[in-house]
């Protein structure tokens, strides 16, 4: 059951009864409700969302633009012109209670690390933060670590299969997830090994 406090109890001759909003108490169904409801507001607002990925909304003018690529409720905010954050900013925070966390030079979004340098004007995107701190949480040292060259090593098997006595004393599907993760947002130059990994049976 769920317990309302500090509701008065009606009168036994009027039926009353309390709408429960299921997408508020925690459901699986909440994350795409509340999607619904951002995707609403920023139709009204005048994004669209991309063809080639839906959570990435635009609104383009002659001169300024504004990106917003959304991730539940995490939103990545990209425009040219400071006013027109401002403005969205303020529009946001009148729908919704959200929780600025700045520029995002040297943070992180979503595993990924983002370095903006102004003077260059190069903007760096990498998770070795995410891959490092993974693998230490597996017991891998890291620091022990050798680079070796990409797509992958040459290997005699395109399937090999591992003998229980030769695995590494790693959880070998968790690193699997590990690496699969980081090709899809910064490291596709391993996607053939991690593929591989993937792919390998253990005996």
């Amino acid at each position: 059951g769920i317990y309302f406090p500090n509701i008065p109890r009606p009168p036994v001759s009027r039926k009353k009864y309390a709408k429960l909003l299921k997408s508020l108490y925690g459901l699986k169904q909440a994350p795409s409700i509340f999607r619904g409801v951002l995707h609403s507001f920023l139709l009204l607002l005048h994004f669209l969302p991309s063809d080639s990925d839906p959570c990435l909304y635009y609104r383009w003018t002659d001169t300024i633009f504004i990106l917003l690529a959304v991730h539940v409720d995490d939103i990545l905010i990209i425009t040219n012109d400071q006013e027109t954050l401002v403005d969205f900013k303020k529009k946001m925070k009148e729908k919704f209670s959200i929780k600025e966390l700045g520029p995002l030079h040297n943070q992180e979004f979503l595993g990924s690390q983002i370095d903006y340098h102004q003077e260059d004007g190069i903007l760096t995107v990498h998770c070795d933060r995410y891959i490092k701190e993974s693998l230490e949480a597996l017991g891998i040292d890291f620091s022990r670590s050798r680079p070796v060259s990409t797509p992958i090593v040459k290997l005699d098997s395109s399937s090999p299969i591992i003998p229980e006595n030769q695995l590494p004393p790693w959880n070998l599907r968790s690193l699997s997830g590990i690496l699969t993760y980081a090709t899809t947002t910064c490291r596709p130059d391993i996607a053939v090994a991690a593929s591989l990994l993937s792919a390998t049976k253990w005996e």
